[in-house]
């Protein structure tokens, strides 16, 4: 007598092509000095850009023991692709595609896009800040930094000794 062993299957897994880690470190140059101006802390995304991408579980297949009796083979997890305004979902339902261009940004398992960029302040948390849209800043520029946005800026604070180069107003 001869049973037959369970397959057993794959989760489902969720691949993002950005940055989704929003820690920030500053970076060490060569030469020993901390660079806390340019950390890139904006994951950039175009529009038509895939963005993420679902991988759909596999259930496996059910064994049988030498009695003939069904075995079963793991519970595997499911995911989906959960997502908010400015992003299409493909026609098979497995890609994430930006709508605009803007910055992806993944908060509580949902992907958002958007294409105005909003901070508190503009400092040592934030770096120097370079997009392709809209950028509004709730807070203070900080002496040194530097805001350059292909559209609008909008500083509802000080601006302390800094340089703002706005393709727009």
């Amino acid at each position: 007598a001869e049973g037959i062993p369970p397959v057993q299957g794959t989760d489902a897994k969720i691949d993002y092509f950005f940055n989704t880690n929003p820690n920030v470190k500053p970076k060490m140059n060569e030469d020993g000095s901390v660079d806390f101006f340019n950390l890139e802390t904006i994951s950039k995304c175009t529009k038509g850009q895939v963005i993420a991408e679902l991988t759909k579980e596999d259930p496996g297949q059910p064994g049988q023991n030498v009695h003939g009796e069904r075995i079963a083979q793991r519970e595997v997890k499911k995911k989906s692709l959960k997502y908010s305004r400015n992003i299409e979902l493909s026609e098979d339902g497995l890609q994430l595609i930006a709508e605009v261009n803007g910055h992806v940004s993944l908060v509580d398992d949902k992907v958002f896009v958007a294409d105005i960029y909003e901070v508190d302040d503009v400092d040592t948390s934030t770096g120097n800040i370079e997009y392709a849209g809209n950028v509004m800043i709730r807070g203070n520029v900080r002496t040194g930094f530097c805001v350059q946005a292909e559209g609008d800026i909008e500083v509802r604070g000080v601006v302390e000794g800094a340089l703002l180069e706005a393709g727009g107003n």
